[in-house]
């Protein structure tokens, strides 16, 4: 009898490792489809990673003390290409490549916490989900996290964010069943404090993830954890705050405070409200909303290489309306991302695999019913997975949030929720069996249709090598008829060209119609602002319906337009200065 269960045993385990490698073949395939598609992708925040990576690489090293963006992510793909010196037509493919590899290390990290979390289980006495199906749950709340809350075709640290968060809690669940060795313990501080170093909001949020060990276990345990924690963070923070002057530990939740909850001008403040501005952009013309920021600031947008910089001497304020507000509109979005059942909607806008969301809840609830004691008991003892994602979406919300920033703490709180319920009996394990793949299948079909139905925008190196076709020279200055993020960021930064000045009348809008409607006199000083502030040509994206000027010569087939600027617009300069 002995030998048979030994047997049973020994075929069970071949059989879940044989799973595992299938889960992770789906896994990677899906990964790599959604990188490949988005391999052109490049937002404005990611190009000022790159920009930061590249001085880092090139010498500077004093360019991750940068006031807003975390110093990990940019060292990361700064290094790749300045190891291999792509094309840049190659450029953005390697930087998605990077995200491929830190989405394999994610799949480790996460797999990591499924095992610590089975095994703290079985400590814990609460192992109901019977393991492959446990297993089917983790990868598919995986998936969605990753490549529809995070997405691969999106450059930023999320990501990275991702894999310290699976990291930490795998680690707090093996301290919490009793494996509190020293290298444990540091471990996790360590863990914590890189994940600092990929982006800011991991310090808070480590800190409340060590105080509520210390009020659980140990309180000895978690000094040690916070204090390998400070060994990495310290430095950065010291250095930042040498940098800024004042003690600081990351201005972006300071800055985010300021324009979604205080109000602040989101760009181009000039210390209207909350003032005064220290160096705020110049306002270089009346009659068309021209600012021009080509110095001292670097990078290939100035403006967005280093905001703390444009904001400094903003003074926050709490106010109570403004504040609730806030909340009421992060409780809106969390509704639109996790509990939204507008089918039509979802399959419109190209977020099916959202529906996830609402199945997850719907099974859990199913299986709920008559236990619910049972599950608030599972739940109070599952608090490593709900700690920090509640913790995560309060902060959040009290400022501003997207699916990507909550994405490891939505897959920790739906581990949490779903661990809880009591899945034991027949008739129980029998309907998980039937409902779990089939809410597994159905997401991996969503998911495939979502990137099957990606368009396809004109890559941003044909712009930059028609722009060198065209004449524009490396570290050319350049403006823009409108808010140059991101419509111009991408192909700038191909071109190694630097946008200096643009046309601000919104952040959200799209058009450059106040450049085209206003007369002939107002465009001609227009243009002679930008000539002052350095830039050698004008670009547009997309021009009025009506025939263009001569002078505005299309870049090709891209639906990029530019005006060199030369002759009367120089002129002009040389005049205003004499």
């Amino acid at each position: 009898m002995r030998s048979n269960a030994k047997t049973t045993r020994v075929v069970g385990a071949r059989q879940l490792a044989t799973f595992r490698l299938i889960c992770w073949a789906i896994t990677l395939w899906l990964g790599g489809w959604q990188a490949w598609s988005g391999r052109y992708a490049m937002g404005s925040d990611g190009i000022s990673y790159l920009d930061i990576g590249d001085a880092f690489w090139k010498g500077d090293w004093g360019a991750i003390i940068n006031g807003y963006w975390s110093p990990f992510y940019p060292c990361l793909i700064g290094g790749a290409v300045r190891l291999i010196s792509p094309s840049p037509r190659a450029e953005f493919p390697l930087v998605h490549l990077v995200n491929f590899v830190i989405f394999c290390v994610a799949l480790a990290a996460f797999d990591l916490l499924l095992r610590e979390l089975s095994a703290w289980r079985q400590w814990e006495g609460n192992d109901t989900w019977p393991p492959a199906l446990w297993m089917m749950l983790g990868y598919v709340l995986f998936l969605w996290t990753t490549l529809d809350l995070i997405d691969l075709k999106i450059v930023s640290p999320d990501l990275c964010v991702a894999v310290f968060v699976y990291l930490a809690v795998g680690l707090l669940l093996r301290l919490a069943r009793g494996e509190a060795s020293l290298r444990n313990r540091l471990l996790l501080g360590a863990t914590l404090g890189f994940g600092y170093l990929a982006k800011t909001a991991l310090l808070p949020l480590g800190l409340a993830l060590l105080a509520v060990y210390a009020a659980r276990c140990s309180a000895k345990c978690a000094l040690v954890a916070a204090g390998a924690f400070a060994l990495v963070a310290c430095p950065f923070i010291l250095a930042l705050s040498f940098s800024k002057g004042a003690i600081t530990f990351g201005e972006s939740g300071r800055l985010n405070y300021a324009w979604y909850v205080n109000g602040v001008t989101y760009r181009h403040w000039q210390g209207e409200t909350a003032g005064p501005a220290r160096h705020p952009t110049r306002k270089v013309m009346e009659e068309l909303p021209v600012y021009e920021f080509g110095h001292p600031v670097g990078g290939t947008y100035p403006l967005w290489y280093d905001p703390s910089y444009w904001y400094d001497g903003v003074r926050l304020e709490f106010d109570p309306a403004r504040q609730t507000k806030r909340l009421f509109t992060s409780l809106k979005f969390f509704y639109g991302a996790f509990l939204n059942l507008h089918v039509k909607q979802l399959a419109e806008s190209g977020a099916l695999p959202r529906l996830i969301s609402p199945a997850l809840f719907a099974l859990i609830f199913c299986f709920s019913i008559g236990r619910w004691r049972a599950v608030l008991t599972g739940a109070a003892r599952a608090w490593p997975l709900f700690a920090p994602a509640v913790a995560a979406s309060l902060m959040y919300a009290l400022v501003y949030v997207e699916t990507r920033h909550i994405a490891p703490f939505a897959a920790l709180f739906f581990l949490g929720a779903l661990g809880s319920v009591p899945v034991a009996g027949r008739s129980r394990e029998r309907a998980a069996k039937v409902v779990v793949p089939v809410i597994a299948a159905a997401f991996v079909f969503t998911l495939i249709v979502s990137f099957s139905r990606a368009e396809a925008a004109t890559p941003d190196w044909r712009v930059a090598e028609k722009l060198r076709q065209m004449g524009l020279p490396p570290k050319a200055k350049v403006a823009s008829l409108k808010y140059a993020n991101p419509a111009h960021t991408g192909w700038a930064r191909l071109a190694r060209a630097r946008i200096v000045a643009e046309i601000y009348s919104g952040a959200f809008r799209a058009d450059e119609n106040d450049f085209w409607r206003a007369d002939e006199a107002v465009k001609k000083r227009a243009l002679c602002a930008f000539a002052a502030a350095g830039a050698v040509a004008v670009i547009s994206h997309g021009m009025p319906p009506e025939s263009y000027p001569a002078e505005w010569r299309p870049v090709g087939e891209t639906g990029y337009f530019i005006r060199f600027l030369s002759g009367s617009e120089q002129r002009c300069v040389e005049r205003s200065k004499g």
